[in-house]
């Protein structure tokens, strides 16, 4: 039962990552909004393309999706030092506490660092397991940085 990651190469890895934002829109403070898997194919082409900066990597267990992190890179706006920020990074509830987010953010490190990027930066903004993603993220050598807030008008 060993995690596996690996960058998504096609649009059934696409779909993949849809249906696992599924999971994570319904457990998120978005849950109220609107999914929309047409958008989300949109952005996935932009990722196969290679062209825009995305990277999709997915974690599987026993052949089974139980994760994925969506990163972008570009440049800091103030520099012309490379960053990654990862947009979203996801385990399924029944893969959580094993391997899946720790061998994705090492992968994306090995990547980063083979690339010549300066940071990689990770927030969380799902409301799922706050406390919990704080003291991961501490506990891999991420530093505390700053904080998100909300407010919403909708």
């Amino acid at each position: 039962m060993s995690v596996k990651i690996r960058m998504a190469t096609n649009e059934q890895d696409v779909e993949t990552a849809i249906e696992l934002g599924r999971a994570l829109h319904a457990e998120s403070q978005f849950r109220d909004m609107p999914y929309n898997p047409d958008k989300l194919r949109k952005l996935g082409a932009k990722v196969l393309s290679g062209t825009h900066g995305y990277l999709l990597i997915l974690a599987e267990r026993d052949g089974v999706a139980t994760g994925f992190i969506l990163a972008k890179l570009d440049r800091h706006f103030f520099s012309d030092a490379l960053a990654v920020s990862v947009l979203v990074l996801f385990v399924h509830a029944h893969a959580r506490g094993g391997l899946s987010a720790l061998k994705m953010l090492d992968g994306l490190g090995k990547w980063a660092k083979s690339n010549s990027v300066a940071s990689v930066y990770i927030n969380s903004t799902s409301g799922i397991d706050c406390s919990k993603f704080d003291a991961f993220a501490r506990k891999i050598g991420f530093s505390f940085v700053g904080s998100n807030f909300v407010k919403r008008f909708i």
